[in-house]
């Protein structure tokens, strides 16, 4: 094999970059994103599945540790809300919101010690 073929096969694709951006045709974006989504949706779903197994695997209450917390803040600030405590009846925002985001904040604080 002579010189000018071994150049010709090691030759690789040329890549074409040039300043287009992919948004423009914006509905065509948009197709490849859900088709992308599509395409991924059931190999995420297994990794968040195969994820929370993974975390909660030798916990003594399993998944109970995952939800319950938050539900439990949530039911007793819904009970308290409704017997008239005042500091939680005052307010703008629904102190469940409050109390489920602090406890997410807890949860998300402690995983990452």
């Amino acid at each position: 094999m002579n010189n000018s073929e071994n150049n010709k096969t090691n030759v690789s694709p040329s890549i074409v970059y040039n300043a287009s951006s992919q948004l423009v045709p914006f509905k065509s974006f948009l197709q490849t994103v859900r088709n992308d989504v599509i395409q991924v949706l059931p190999f995420a779903k297994r990794l968040f599945i195969q994820n929370v197994v993974k975390r909660y695997r030798y916990s003594s209450l399993g998944l109970f540790w995952a939800f319950i917390p938050s539900a439990l803040i949530a039911i007793l600030l819904t009970l308290g809300q409704k017997a008239g405590i005042s500091a939680l009846t005052t307010q703008n925002v629904p102190p469940q919101v409050y109390g489920i985001f602090g406890i997410v904040m807890m949860q998300i604080f402690l995983e990452s010690l």
